[in-house]
Parts: structure tokens; C-alpha cells; sequence
């Protein structure tokens, strides 16, 4: 691709966005098929299925970019990706509508106080493991990697645990849920299959383009990775939970949210295995202050789905804004750094 011209380059950039986009509303679709079919429910179906697959352009940047021991772009999407994910269930709390209460005090449960537990946890361990610079290597990976999937597997058993002993009031019977598609678990793995397919298929071009434009232009890999190309590939969380609003349900709509924020520090662990180096140890102050941003973040839905409240501001509930507000000064922060 060094050969295209960055016009080309950004057309390819914007058309892999799309297609992603379309995806994620595919996904989103078969997702709560499959969850209501097979009563996984809402919160768990979220953490397992959508907060991995559409993770995939993540996945697929990790993968490039540990193959030619380029992680600095890959780095920044991660951490800086939790962050704009974050900020993605601002714009799915003013799509509730100004009459409906805050998204946090819809979805509010036990399940989704733990996701975003478990969230600020594997961010923790995150910013410990990259000061341990002199970390012994197990086989090509680092104790705080090995950590990071031990506590994102024991988190999913703990939530799902917890799933299984509350009675989800929002949960409804799939016979009631709109299914104009009409799936079935045939068409519905081959759905997930294709839709899967093209965003990975996508997150290797957008991977690829990205790092050619920001050599091009002069920008910091870190800094583009967390800021535009964060935001493109956090269309798939977007569109699926755009979905699932209109679906009226919220708990899946923050399970993705939340889930995909969990698993994308385990990326750290397939970036070693990948590439034979203790990735995690060589993250940067940028890669610091984002996941202390992506903390802060989480730590004020959190606050949200305890408070419960029902009051809105600008269409959007407290917790919503203030993180906004938060996560624009951050970015205006990575100037100073």
C-alpha cells in the first residue's frame, strides 16, 4: 500500500470504516438472537460474543502490527480506543431520547456494576505491568499479560455466576423481540461468520492505511492510533449499540460497551506471543495517561449506575456530560505530554 497515494489511502480508510459499521449493525442483530435463543443473557452475551468480535479490528491492528514489530500505533488504539468507547455510550444515552431516563439508570443491574469493575481492575493491572520493566518472559509473555487473562476470564465467570442468580427484569422472551430477518441458529452462525469475517478483513486495511498516513503527515503513533483511528474502529461498539437501543435493550448495549474495554488489554498478551517481546513494559506515557483517562471514565458511569438518577442535562444524563467534558480536556491534555 506504500505506493497509493494518501488521497486513495483515506477513501480505502473510509470505505473499511463503513463496512465495519455495517457490520456492527449485522452483529448486533444476530447477537441478541443468539443470546435471547439460547438465554445467555443480556449482560453475559455482551461480554463474550460482541465486546470480542467487534473487537476484531483491534485484533486485526494488534496482529500487523506485532508481525512487523510496529506496536506504537497499536498501542495507542488499544488504551486510547478504551477511552472513545467509553464516550460511545454518551451518544447511545442521548439516542435513549430527552423523555427516558439516563442510559446508566436504565441498564443499571449487578452485572453491569461488575463489568465496569472488572474494567477498572484489568486497567490497573495495565498501568502496573507497564512499570515492570524487567519483568521475567514465560514463554514470550510477561506476568502482568498472563494476570490481565486470568482476571478477564475470572471476571466473565463471576459475572456470568451472578447472571444466573438475579432475574433480569429487562430481559423479555424472544418471542416478543423483533426479529424481521427471521433467524434461525443456521442463518444466524452464517451471519456471524461473514460479518466477522469482513471486520477483521477491514481492520488489517485500516490498520495498514492508518500507519501510512500518520508516517506521512507526521503524527505520533500513540496519538493516532488513540484518537482517529480509535474512533473509526469503535463503529462496531457504535452501531451495535445503537441496535440495541432500538431493541430497548440497554444492559447489551453497555455489556458491549464494557466488555470490549475488559478484553482489549488482554490484546497485550497476543502482541507478545506474536512478536516474542514483553509488549506491555514498553508502553509510553501516552499509553499511561490514556488508561488512567479510561479509568477515570469508567469510575463515573460506575457512580452513575449506583446513583440511578433520573435527571438529564442537554439530552444526556450527569454522568454522561461530565464524562464528555472530561475526555475532551484529556485529549486536549495529550498536547502537554
Amino acid at each position: 500500500m506504500e505506493q497509493i497515494s494518501t488521497t486513495y489511502l483515506i477513501i480505502i480508510l473510509a470505505a473499511a470504516a463503513f463496512v465495519i459499521w455495517i457490520c456492527g449493525v449485522k452483529l448486533s442483530k444476530v447477537t441478541d438472537y443468539i443470546d435471547k435463543k439460547y438465554n445467555l443473557g443480556d449482560a453475559f452475551g455482551g461480554l463474550i460474543i460482541l465486546s470480542i468480535v467487534t473487537n476484531l479490528p483491534e485484533i486485526a491492528i494488534i496482529i500487523s502490527g506485532a508481525i512487523r514489530h510496529d506496536l506504537s500505533l497499536a498501542s495507542g488504539n488499544i488504551l486510547g480506543g478504551i477511552a472513545v468507547q467509553t464516550v460511545v455510550l454518551v451518544i447511545l444515552d442521548f439516542y435513549c431520547g430527552k423523555k427516558s431516563k439516563p442510559l446508566s439508570t436504565l441498564a443499571s443491574s449487578k452485572q453491569t456494576l461488575f463489568e465496569g469493575i472488572l474494567v477498572i481492575t484489568i486497567l490497573s493491572i495495565t498501568i502496573i505491568g507497564s512499570q515492570l520493566k524487567n519483568e521475567p518472559m514465560i514463554l514470550h509473555a510477561s506476568p502482568s499479560e498472563l494476570l490481565i487473562l486470568i482476571t478477564w476470564v475470572s471476571g466473565l465467570l463471576i459475572i456470568n455466576n451472578v447472571n444466573k442468580k438475579i432475574k433480569n427484569p429487562i430481559q423479555k422472551p424472544i418471542e416478543n423481540f423483533e426479529n424481521p430477518e427471521k433467524l434461525t441458529p443456521v442463518s444466524a452462525s452464517i451471519w456471524l461468520f461473514i460479518a466477522a469475517s469482513a471486520t477483521l478483513f477491514c481492520g488489517v486495511l485500516m490498520e495498514q492505511s492508518s500507519s501510512i498516513i500518520a508516517h506521512r503527515i507526521h503524527i505520533d503513533g500513540v496519538i493516532f492510533g488513540a484518537t482517529i483511528l480509535a474512533l473509526l474502529t469503535s463503529l462496531p461498539e457504535l452501531s451495535t449499540g445503537i441496535a440495541s437501543i432500538k431493541f430497548k435493550d440497554y444492559q447489551l448495549a453497555t455489556g458491549d460497551i464494557f466488555g470490549g474495554n475488559a478484553f482489549l488489554p488482554v490484546l497485550f498478551l497476543l502482541a507478545s506471543l506474536i512478536s516474542g517481546e514483553n509488549i506491555l513494559a514498553k508502553c509510553t506515557k501516552t499509553d499511561v495517561y490514556l488508561t488512567a483517562i479510561g479509568i477515570l471514565l469508567t469510575a463515573i458511569y460506575i457512580i452513575g449506575l449506583i446513583v440511578k438518577s433520573s435527571k438529564k442535562i442537554g439530552g444526556v444524563g450527569i454522568d454522561s456530560l461530565v464524562v464528555l467534558i472530561l475526555y475532551t480536556l484529556s485529549i486536549l491534555g495529550l498536547m502537554l505530554i
